[in-house]
């Protein structure tokens, strides 16, 4: 049971252990507020419309397809006009297509970075999403089969733990659907996150013995007396 006590967004995080899931939970002052109120550029005719706004509203189809070179940042004013009028913009690169729905904005005022920089390592791939800023709402990350392959499990990496945790997330047609900002990574096979625990084992093993055969040799000497 969560109970708010004044407006912004936090992130509740499930774990067992080994499985974990993120809720994101956004609480406005007032219901009404993100849907009634306009942007700055609606209300202030002298304040210069941006240009790939422009480009947004003179697109009549639903679903809006631009490059990334072309969108450094999807702005307020952007994911105000895609809430709207329930439009969906996706934003291409040769590695992944970016999906804002208008229908999954929440939160205006948060920004989208839209560059997302895939690295391959020997036990996945990793990339950070949105900058490491908040997200405005649920967005979706498509990756070609060719760079993500068969991505089975998705961890999030924990700041406070300094681990990566497995999610209860799945890629759908290599399609992952992303509601909290982050470092994550994308792996063939388990990732093993208790290689430290082991070599903690491992020490206080080998201590023992040799705290044992010290006690041995000292005390065999009385053995026979």
């Amino acid at each position: 049971i969560v109970t708010a006590k004044a407006s912004g967004s936090s992130s509740v995080i499930i774990s067992n252990g080994d499985l974990q899931t993120i809720v994101t939970i956004i609480v406005n002052q007032l219901k009404s507020e993100p849907i009634e109120s306009v942007s700055n550029s609606e209300s202030n005719p002298e304040v210069e419309e941006s240009r790939l706004l422009t480009v947004i509203k003179s697109n009549p189809e639903e679903t809006i397809t631009l490059q990334l070179e072309e969108v450094e940042e999807v702005t307020s004013d952007i994911l105000r006009y895609l809430y709207e009028n329930n439009k969906t913009l996706v934003i291409e690169s040769n590695q992944y297509s970016l999906v804002i729905a208008g229908k999954d904005i929440i939160n205006f005022e948060n920004k989208v970075f839209p560059n997302v920089e895939l690295k391959q390592e020997k036990d996945g791939t990793t990339f950070l999403i949105n900058e490491g800023k908040n997200l405005p709402g649920r967005i979706y990350v498509r990756f070609y089969e060719s760079d993500m392959k068969n991505g089975k499990y998705i961890y999030l990496y924990n700041d406070g733990k300094e681990k990566y945790e497995l999610l209860n997330t799945k890629i759908r047609q290599r399609e992952m659907e992303i509601d909290i900002t982050g470092t994550y990574k994308i792996s063939e096979s388990k990732l093993n996150t208790f290689h430290c625990n082991f070599i903690i084992i491992g020490i206080v093993v080998v201590c023992l013995l040799g705290g044992g055969i010290t006690y041995i040799c000292v005390a065999k000497k009385y053995w026979f007396w």
